[in-house]
């Protein structure tokens, strides 16, 4: 039933989203001082979580009942 669920699939979407870019940009001033290309890696993960959130975020509308 919850795979149905699109405030389901929404939440778990979100809640995924935010704790990969909060980890990314933590991350990402240590990574800045190290080297650009671990900068460069730090972005490529946010760019890939924002990829999976509007795809989440679509599945979340295609499971919703329409009226």
């Amino acid at each position: 039933y919850l795979d149905k669920d699109p405030v389901f699939v929404l939440s778990c979407g979100v809640l995924i989203y935010q704790a990969g870019i909060s980890m990314a940009y933590a991350m990402f001033n240590d990574a800045l001082a190290e080297s650009y290309n671990t900068a460069r890696i730090c972005l490529c993960i946010v760019f890939v979580l924002n990829i999976f959130f509007y795809a989440v975020l679509t599945m979340a509308l295609k499971r919703s009942p329409v009226k």
